[in-house]
């Protein structure tokens, strides 16, 4: 990509990189295509963290039906890793806009409990680790060093 490019494409409401954080990456029940379109949200979303785009346009952008998009927004919306917000129009009550706001949730609660290694042994249980495993084989392989005969006078 060109820098040209690259400052025409964010003029025109999209970065240059998407984000998708850990927390939405590692969310099981979601669909590869419900993180796609979080990060879409965050590639289009502007300097409030709004992204105000139609489902026509992440239809486009991810070659889904506007109804699969539908259906992905809701299910993001009920995980909790967006936010929604409809703006209508006061005298008639036809929607002017949507507003999507990426909410960044904490990891800390996703990631599994690091497990002791069994291969390893415990300082606990008084075993020193042998040094970069040369104690296995310390007794096995004992190289015998030849003394080198001094070379001229």
């Amino acid at each position: 990509m060109t820098k040209a490019e690259i400052i025409s494409a964010e003029a025109s409401g999209g970065g240059m990189f998407l984000v998708i954080p850990s927390v939405v990456m590692l969310d099981e029940p979601l669909s590869l295509s419900a993180k796609m379109l979080y990060g879409i949200i965050t590639w289009k979303s502007n300097e409030n963290s709004c992204c105000w785009c139609t489902n026509r346009t992440f239809g486009d952008v991810l070659g889904i039906s506007q109804k699969r998009v539908s259906a992905l927004i809701a299910g993001l919306k009920e995980a909790g890793h967006i936010d929604v917000e409809i703006i209508r129009d006061d005298e008639t009550g036809q929607i002017i806009r949507r507003n999507i706001y990426p909410v960044v949730k904490s990891a800390r609660k996703i990631s599994p409990p690091i497990h002791e290694n069994e291969d390893t042994p415990s300082l606990k249980k008084g075993i020193p680790p042998p040094e970069n495993g040369e104690e296995k084989y310390k007794n096995k392989y004992k190289y015998k060093k030849h003394p080198i005969a001094p070379q001229g006078a």
